[in-house]
């Protein structure tokens, strides 16, 4: 068999399993969304009118996503490398015990982080985490997630988290991490056009998801998975929304950003 027949062989089996997670996704999301039937709403005077509290200001700027696979990364192949920390494999996480804790300032605490995570020798694949802010509220953990195309992917599978202890004063002490990794990040449609923040929130109030003294934490957009099969993850660009209901209690809703439509349950990966 020649090379060229090789080549041909791969490429036509590519197209076919692109193909397939298209189908997949369709299946998987076609029960898993909430249909937004109503006229879109004056959402600015309804979140007035429903006395529903938020802090920033509501664009109706619109961006451009697409869906994407990715495959579950090994990260255990190269862990010789990493210098000064106890590796342990956790059902297929990588759990970091540092030997000499990391002491930091609460106010520097994110530069020294991004310092550890770029050493090549402390850490695999840093350089693809950036830091992720709304996922990092507890005073336990500082969160990292891998990003494509400037937008974070809200998913266990892409996450990086430090854990942290109170030392002294002002400091406090990062004894470990876990990491999960993705691999081979693929786009498989073409681009499309995303909903804004103002029809996300339009498309919650129309699914009774946003309701009278409710309080929006924040909203951030990103990827968030849709579907698994052989290690193989798809994402779908995606609005989340922190939102604190009249009773305290803090849940995130999901709105799809190319079908504008709610996505059932909740996200129970690195946002909690």
């Amino acid at each position: 068999m020649n090379y060229r027949r090789i080549e041909l062989i791969f490429l036509v089996a590519f197209m076919c399993i692109n193909a397939y997670l298209i189908s997949v996704w369709y299946d998987a999301t076609k029960d898993k969304v909430v249909s937004n039937t109503k006229v879109e709403t004056n959402i600015v005077k309804v979140l007035k009118e429903e006395n529903i509290k938020y802090n920033f200001d509501i664009s109706n700027k619109t961006s451009e996503g697409t869906y994407l696979s990715a495959e579950i990364g090994d990260l255990f192949t190269d862990i010789s490398k990493l210098a000064n920390q106890n590796i342990t494999n956790n059902q297929g996480i990588l759990v970091s015990s540092l030997e000499n804790p990391i002491v930091v300032d609460y106010d520097n605490e994110i530069e020294e982080l991004n310092k550890f995570k770029n050493d090549l020798h402390l850490m695999q694949y840093g350089k693809e985490y950036k830091y992720l802010k709304e996922a990092s509220q507890s005073n336990k953990v500082i969160c990292y997630s891998q990003y494509f195309k400037d937008l974070p992917i809200f998913d266990e599978s892409a996450e990086a988290v430090f854990i942290k202890e109170k030392a002294k004063d002002k400091t406090e002490k990062i004894i470990g991490y876990k990491q999960q990794y993705l691999k081979n990040l693929q786009v498989i449609r073409d681009k499309q056009t995303l909903i804004s923040q103002k029809q996300a929130l339009s498309t919650l109030y129309n699914n009774s998801k946003l309701t009278t003294g409710m309080t929006i934490n924040w909203m951030k957009l990103g990827y968030s998975k849709i579907y698994n099969e052989n290690k193989i993850n798809i994402y779908v660009p995606t609005w989340l929304i922190s939102v604190k209901n009249s009773n305290g209690v803090n849940q995130i809703e999901k709105v799809n950003a190319i079908m504008n439509k709610v996505m059932s349950g909740t996200s129970v990966d690195v946002i909690n």
